[in-house]
């Protein structure tokens, strides 16, 4: 019956919704009998338990107990597992009990505490005779929230509150002051340190102790006395070394003195190296000092002479460094320079330490520092150091980038926002780097200098860049059909291939069982085949057409009949699509679906759904217009068309609209890279493509922009060409082709899977077939002549490994010819070498059933690009 239905969701350790007192507040909603069903995957309207953007979270909420009690629960959230509850402590009291005598008391002891499975969210409840309850947090050995005098300002929460469930953030590294001139002094005995007008307070000291050590000496003060010294853990290092190692060590006899008033404590460890030191404290259950992310913004201590004045009143400095020495290179005679333009005069002092830079006028400094690298050559040759000297004291401030298309050109900008030391200005030139794909966008646009590094560097506020639009349309391209059919051997190949291909795929098992990214090969390959079909007028696509429209409904989830790991969500948090690759009941596998769930290959898995909706919605109006909020949100997840307006998508989730190619990474740890630029490439063009099939200009001209801008990346950074040979380094030269880029160390030629068989030179036809996967009408704008040019020789080999440089001497029983599916890529590409290679690929590939081939690919669609490069 229709009507007004309340109702609450608890999650049981974890969050109760709605948050507060939810007998008296429940969520609501009001049913009706003609009431519809959203279709739009859109983020949920009652508020949830958001994710955690800082070291440490918490979220209080408070409902009914029943008698007059309030049963209190605060859910904690911290960046890093803790192994178990004994290491975390609450102080919990009604705000009109709460005092300095409050207890922290453990979890572990208490059981009143709950610990996640993967260690992070700690969920405290207990009930109080009041609505309003005083807390504070302490995570042993890492911090206490909240940070400072938690006993004097707890955190207090009134039920029906909304609090913000982020901690405070402490925004400058605390210091300490240096040391002053002169000799060093023993440290002081604890009759002579200055009073403490504070609740804490620290004197550091060193001393000599010879053979390049040095005595460190901390001497901590407290109002409220300690009981014993293993209350209080310190972590010390050298500043060097903190990086590395810094943990808290509980105080100990030998290292630690406690007066006895329990006020002073006096903490001496053995000798440590010289120079600075860092160090952090926690005195278990009040605090940990400094306050908030003590690892990344300890305390530091320089100890030792001020160093010695190397310049003073310049505000300009070169350094020379040795060039590093590795196990295979030795170049003594060549250094590293580097200029450093202050923006105002400094004095440069150098100690044991290194480097160190001060105002002429005394204070802090408080302006710009610019480095620039200005090349490596000969030491001693400084010829190059003034390079930068006319660019200097103007910086990019967050800049703007932004794209439009008209007619058959896109465009790129960037507005690179000019600052100086005093904001934004129109005076000086600005410089920037320009990789090497943009020189020839910007060559005739402005100022594009030769530089002492590698890149050239282009002068101008702003970047203005033409890009020719590729063709959008998925469908073959009708020139190429007539010259097929002009040719009776290739019309009777391909029409046999189609026929082949038809009845050896297999989607409708696949769409049900498989992941997304083996479902999207296999829909793409067979929206592919039933556009050939339409093209040389056989009628296999009726058949094909009815498979495509099932597949689509079930991971659209209008059909929802699918397992509940592969049901499209809609993640809160990022913003974008989400599977969850698990059971039902079961935890997200953030390493499932080749880690779609945590925003990997977002842009692989979904171009192939793209694909196959840009093929279908030419030819099912109805099917269209009813679902067109469904299909729209697997676009916006990867080539939003409507960017500014859309807070749900991001604009394009995988580009990084600089370097022109896309991260195929998503927010997992580590450096970001790209194997696949094919799959990429596909996407973008199945953007341009469903653009196209729904009359949506918007979303057209993006995946076209897109698309262009990611193919002259490709050609320049994964493909070998005459144009850009002078970039790799000798191994990628002779193989034609790289593995995959990666922020930390860019040509890459490696696989991260296995290629059958695992072997060189085998591999190297999966090295190539991975920058071809799938091929598709726009596979044409880099396989050409000329990369084929430059993988014939690695290619050959793969196909023929006993022709390979040293085949004889290596085990012949690991020569075999590469598997069949990735020699068809490579054969596809050495199609475009000559005409033998051409008949070579056309009578290797024509009769091969599906399951012969990689996923995603079909003879027909390899036949087509082979004969007539559509």
């Amino acid at each position: 019956a229709s009507g007004t239905m309340n109702y609450a969701i608890n999650v049981i350790g974890r969050y109760i919704l709605p948050p507060n007192d939810w007998t008296n507040n429940p969520l609501s909603t009001v049913c009706d009998s003609i009431r519809r069903r959203h279709v739009g995957l859109e983020k949920a309207s009652f508020p949830v338990l958001q994710a955690c953007a800082s070291s440490f979270c918490h979220t209080p909420s408070c409902s009914d107990a029943g008698n007059g009690n309030t049963q209190f629960q605060v859910v904690v959230e911290l960046d890093s597992p803790i192994p178990d509850l004994n290491q975390i402590q609450f102080a919990v009291a009604p705000t009109s009990e709460w005092s300095a005598s409050t207890p922290m008391l453990t979890c572990g002891s208490t059981g009143l505490c709950q610990l996640s499975t993967d260690m992070r969210t700690i969920t405290y409840s207990n009930s109080f005779a009041s609505s309003d309850i005083s807390y504070a947090v302490n995570v042993i050995g890492r911090f206490v929230q909240p940070p400072g005098d938690w006993q004097g300002s707890p955190f207090t929460y009134t039920c029906g509150d909304v609090v913000s469930t982020n901690a405070p953030v402490v925004t400058d590294p605390p210091t300490d002051p240096p040391a002053t001139n002169g000799p060093t002094l023993p440290p002081p005995t604890v009759g002579e340190i200055p009073p403490c007008s504070s609740d804490f307070c620290k004197n550091p000291s060193c001393a000599d102790a010879g053979n390049g050590q040095q005595h460190f000496t901390l001497i901590l003060q407290f109002e409220n006395p300690i009981s014993d010294i293993t209350l209080v853990q310190i972590a010390l290092n050298t500043a060097d070394q903190w990086a590395a190692s810094h943990p808290m060590i509980t105080c100990t006899a030998s290292e630690c003195a406690l007066s006895s008033d329990g006020k002073t404590l006096t903490f001496t460890p053995e000798p440590i190296p010289e120079g600075a030191i860092k160090y952090a404290i926690n005195v278990i259950g009040r605090f940990l000092k400094p306050e908030g992310d003590w690892g990344a913004q300890p305390y530091q201590y320089q100890c030792g002479g001020r160093g010695t004045v190397i310049a003073t009143d310049t505000a300009e400095f070169v350094i020379e460094l040795d060039e590093p020495v590795t196990t295979s290179v030795s170049l003594p005679g060549q250094t590293r320079k580097f200029k450093l333009y202050f923006s105002e005069p400094m004095i440069c002092i150098g100690n044991a330490n290194g480097l160190f830079f001060e105002p002429m006028t005394g204070g802090l400094f408080n302006g710009i520092l610019q480095i620039a690298y200005v090349g490596a050559n000969a030491r001693g040759d400084l010829s190059n150091v003034n390079f930068h000297d006319s660019y200097a004291g103007v910086y990019s401030y967050k800049p703007k980038q932004s794209f439009c298309a008209d007619g058959t050109n896109g465009y790129v900008n960037w507005a690179w926002n000019k600052h100086n030391v005093n904001g934004p200005t129109s005076a000086g030139d600005l410089l920037m780097v320009a990789m090497p794909h943009h020189d020839d966008l910007l060559k005739s646009r402005g100022q594009l200098l030769h530089t002492p590094h590698t890149f050239k560097g282009f002068v101008g506020d702003n970047w203005l860049m033409e890009e020719p639009l590729p063709r959008s349309s998925m469908n073959p391209d009708p020139a190429a059909v007539d010259r097929i059919k002009s040719d009776p051997t290739q019309l009777q190949n391909i029409v046999t291939a189609i026929a082949n291909d038809a009845s050896g795929q297999d989607l409708n098992n696949i769409c049900s069982i498989s992941d997304s990214y083996g479902v999207g090969k296999a829909i793409s390959m067979v929206a592919r085949l039933a556009s050939i079909s339409r093209a040389f007028g056989t009628s296999h696509y009726l058949e094909l057409d009815g498979q495509i429209k099932s597949c689509l409904e079930k991971w659209l989830r209008i059909d929802d009949s699918l397992s509940d790991g592969n049901k499209f969500r809609y993640d809160t948090v990022w913003g974008g699509l989400l599977l969850r690759c698990a059971d039902s009941g079961s935890p997200i596998n953030t390493h499932g679906c080749y880690g779609f769930p945590v925003f990997a290959d977002h842009h692989f898995h979904v171009g192939y759904f793209l694909y196959a909706l840009a093929y279908y919605v030419q030819h099912d109006t109805n099917w269209k217009n009813t679902h067109i909020d469904r299909i729209y949100a697997l676009a916006r997840d990867v080539g939003n068309p409507n960017s500014k307006a859309d807070r749900w998508f991001p604009v394009a989730r995988h580009k990084d609209w600089y370097m022109g190619m896309s991260w195929a990474t998503g927010i997992g740890p580590g450096s970001r890279q790209e194997e696949s630029s094919s799959e990429a490439l596909n996407c973008y063009h199945s953007v341009a493509a469903l653009g196209a099939a729904l009359g949506d200009t918007v979303m057209e001209q993006t995946g076209q922009v897109l698309l262009a801008t990611e193919l002259r990346a490709v050609r320049w950074y994964f493909t070998v060409r005459n144009d850009n040979y002078h970039l790799f380094p000798q191994y990628i030269k002779e193989f034609g082709a790289m593995g995959q880029i990666a922020e930390d160390s860019f040509f890459v030629y490696t696989l991260n899977w296995p290629c059958d068989p695992f072997e060189f030179p085998m591999r190297h036809a999966c090295l190539v077939g991975i920058q071809i996967i799938p091929i598709t009408s726009i596979s044409k704008y880099y396989m050409d002549q000329v990369w084929a040019s430059r993988v014939r020789n690695s290619c050959s080999w793969a196909l023929d490994p006993w022709s390979a440089p040293g085949a004889s001497t290596v085990d012949q029983s690991i020569l075999k010819p590469v598997s069949t599916g990735w020699a068809a890529f490579c054969h596809s590409i050495l199609s475009k070498y000559d005409a033998a290679h051409q008949q070579a690929a056309a009578e290797f590939v024509k009769d091969l059933a599906p399951n012969r081939l990689v996923g995603g690919t079909g003879a027909a669609s390899t036949l087509l690009f082979i004969y007539a490069d559509s």
